[in-house]
C-alpha cells in the first residue's frame, strides 16, 4: 500500500512481501497513468485499486494498492477506505491540537507584548508552553504579503519545527505573526539566519530586534519588531532584505516607533490638518497628489507623468495645496517637513488598523 500526496510523491508505504525498489520504481509516472478518481475503484494500465484521502473538495492524498487481488477486491477496498478515514481523522486531530497550541501561544505573546506579566510569570508561562530556558531570547514579527494570518501561523509553525528552532508563535493582530525564539548563545545572526532559512519562499517581511536576557524583555520588543515590519512593508523603495531592523527602515522606522506619541500626532495635524479636512469635504484627492509630489522629490514633470495630468493641471493642484496648507512647496524645508508629516500620517493609520 502506498500513500501519495497530490503531487504524486510517496509520503509513506508498506511493501509487505515485495521489494520496495520494485514497488516504487518510476512511481510518479506510473501514478499519473492511474487517473485520480473520486471513489474507491481501479485505475490505470496496471489496474491499481485506489481511494482518495480527505473530505469532498479538500482531497490531500491518495491511497493505492498497486497489486490488489481481483478475487479479494471487496475486502481490499474496505481496508483502503478505512485506512483513508483513519488518516483523515488523524490529520484533523493534529490540526485541532496545533490550532489550540498556537491559540495559547498567541494569547501569551499578546500579553507580554502589552507588558501585562511580571518577569517571573512570563518565564513560567513560556516554559509551560514549551519554550526552554536560554541565555537570550529574540523577538521577531512576520508580516505576510497576501496570505491570511491564520494560514501563515500554521505554515510558520511547521517550518520552525522542521528547522528545530525553539519558538513560540502566534498572531499579534490581523496582519502580523509574532515569534519569540530561544537563542542558545548570544550570537543573534546565527539564530536569525536559521529562521530566515526556515522561512525561505514564504512571502513575508520580517522585523527583528536585539536579543534580550529574559522572556519579558523579548516580549516587550514585539511591538518594536511589529513596527519595523510594518514600516518595511510600507516602503516600496526599500531594498528587499532577508530581515529588517530599525536601522534598515530609518525615518519610517522612527516614525513607526513614535506613531502613537501625541507630539508626533500634533505635528501631523498642524502640517496636514487643513488639507485632510478639505479632502474630507470635497473628495479632491489632494493628499494623494501631495504624497506623490513628495515621493518624487518635488518634480512637477514626473508628477504630471505619474498621475496622468497635464502640467497646467498639476500646477493648479499644487497651487491649491499651497493655499490650503499655507506652505511654499518649492522650498526644500517645506517639502521635507510635509514629507515627514505624510509618512507619519500613513504609518499611523496602517498601524492603527493593524492593531
Amino acid at each position: 500500500m502506498v500513500l501519495e500526496d497530490l503531487g504524486r510523491s510517496v509520503v509513506t508505504f508498506r511493501a509487505r512481501g515485495r521489494k520496495p525498489a520494485a514497488l516504487l520504481a518510476n512511481w510518479a509516472n506510473r501514478s499519473r497513468a492511474a487517473t485520480v478518481l473520486e471513489r474507491t475503484s481501479r485505475s490505470g494500465p496496471e489496474g491499481w485499486l485506489t481511494t482518495p484521502v480527505g473530505t469532498a473538495g479538500r482531497r490531500w492524498a491518495r491511497l493505492a494498492l498497486p497489486h490488489a487481488d481481483p478475487a479479494d477486491e471487496e475486502r481490499h477496498a474496505m481496508v483502503l477506505e478505512r485506512a483513508a478515514a483513519a488518516l483523515e481523522l488523524a490529520r484533523m486531530a493534529e490540526r485541532d491540537q496545533l490550532a489550540l497550541e498556537l491559540q495559547a501561544q498567541g494569547g501569551f505573546l499578546a500579553e507580554i507584548a502589552a507588558e501585562r506579566l511580571t518577569r517571573a510569570d512570563a518565564a513560567v508561562r513560556a516554559q509551560s508552553l514549551g519554550l526552554p530556558s536560554a541565555p537570550a531570547y529574540v523577538a521577531a514579527v512576520a508580516q505576510p504579503g497576501d496570505q491570511h494570518v491564520r494560514d501563515l501561523v500554521e505554515r510558520l509553525a511547521a517550518r520552525v519545527r522542521s528547522a528545530r528552532l525553539d519558538a513560540l508563535i502566534g498572531p499579534l493582530n490581523e496582519r502580523q505573526v509574532g515569534l519569540i525564539l530561544a537563542q542558545p548563545s548570544t550570537r543573534r545572526p546565527a539564530l536569525i539566519d536559521r529562521l530566515v532559512d526556515a522561512l525561505d519562499g514564504a512571502d513575508v517581511v520580517l522585523g527583528v530586534t536585539d536579543p534580550e536576557p529574559d522572556i519579558a524583555g523579548a516580549g516587550a520588543q514585539l511591538r518594536h519588531a511589529a513596527q519595523v515590519a510594518e514600516a518595511a512593508s510600507s516602503m516600496s523603495s526599500l531594498v528587499r532584505l532577508p530581515y529588517y531592523r530599525s536601522s534598515d527602515v530609518r525615518l519610517a522606522g522612527l516614525l513607526a516607533l513614535l506613531h502613537d506619541d501625541p507630539r508626533l500626532q500634533g505635528f501631523v495635524e498642524s502640517e496636514l490638518g487643513g488639507l485632510l479636512a478639505h479632502d474630507a469635504e470635497h473628495d479632491d484627492g489632494l493628499v494623494d497628489v501631495l504624497r506623490e509630489y513628495v515621493n518624487l522629490g518635488g518634480s512637477k514633470t514626473r508628477l504630471s507623468e505619474r498621475i496622468h495630468l497635464s502640467r497646467p493641471a498639476v500646477y493648479k493642484k499644487l497651487a491649491r495645496i499651497a493655499r490650503i496648507t499655507g506652505f511654499d512647496l518649492d522650498r526644500p524645508e517645506s517639502l521635507l517637513s510635509i514629507g515627514v508629516a505624510v509618512t507619519a500620517y500613513d504609518l499611523h493609520h496602517r498601524l492603527t488598523r493593524a492593531n
